[in-house]
């Protein structure tokens, strides 16, 4: 996979001492393609950022609703998209996962 650069997983996981959810950052080659979209609501058109991020690793940890970001972070930007959908394409001859995010 060419063009591959630094991207951040906020990964939330339940903490019983906490009694809440953390963040657990982790961070990974991946190649990053963001686009505008636009989808029908309420009887118009808006504008919507969406996210294809693909990352070359055997095994991650992320779930949908997770965070992803461009970049090496340690705080949550508020530039951060939303993990929608998880696929596991490792078969073939180019294996990843493919995250899709808004």
């Amino acid at each position: 996979m060419l063009n591959l650069e630094k991207v951040t997983i906020f990964h939330y996981v339940w903490d019983s001492e906490l009694g809440a959810k953390k963040a657990v950052i982790s961070v990974y080659n991946g190649h990053w393609y963001e686009h505008i979209a636009t989808v029908n609501e309420n009887g118009g058109i808006i504008y919507q950022k969406e996210i294809k991020l693909r990352i070359p690793q055997k095994e991650i940890e992320i779930s949908v609703g997770d965070r992803i970001a461009k970049g090496i972070y340690e705080k949550l930007p508020h530039n951060a998209g939303t993990v929608a959908v998880i696929a596991d394409c490792r078969k073939g001859v180019n294996p990843h996962w493919l995250i899709v995010g808004k």
